[in-house]
């Protein structure tokens, strides 16, 4: 498989810091173009009026965000905000720029957790029509008494 563009949606989570490393390295050695993706979630609204007490994404802040993410200078790269449901969103911009493979981060929830939430790579996984890798961040080792 000979992979020129890789997406890496980020939430800046420590879930996504995890992947960071696995898109760029992937990156490099393919010598592929590597897009750098984070999705703001739009106003709630309920019913047809939109609920102010949440603040409109501040895209200008952002994109600092996202330009502030390190990345070896060997690896070509593109930054892109978008504003939409994330799952939705990643899977439109794979299928936009014809991306070969989707490399992001997973907070592995469970149980009630994961019901309440839903999976964002999950989603993603199923909608996709490309290879995706899912990394799941390394939990702290728990202390035993």
């Amino acid at each position: 498989m000979q992979v020129q563009k890789i997406l890496f949606p980020t939430d800046f989570s420590s879930a996504s810091e995890a992947a960071l490393d696995q898109a760029i390295s992937l990156a490099r050695d393919a010598n592929a173009k590597l897009l750098l993706l984070h999705v703001a979630e739009p106003l709630p609204a309920y019913g047809d009026v939109p609920y102010y007490a949440a603040a409109e994404p501040d895209v200008p802040e952002l994109e600092r965000r996202l330009h502030a993410v390190p990345v070896d200078e060997r690896v070509r790269v593109e930054r892109r905000v978008v504003v939409g449901f994330p799952a939705e969103q990643i899977l439109a911009q794979a299928a936009k720029d014809e991306v070969d493979m989707i490399v992001m981060g997973t907070h592995g929830r469970t149980g009630l957790m994961r019901l309440l939430m839903g999976s964002i790579a999950e989603h993603v996984v199923r909608g996709a029509t490309c290879p995706v890798l899912a990394v799941k961040a390394a939990t702290p080792a728990v202390a035993h008494a």
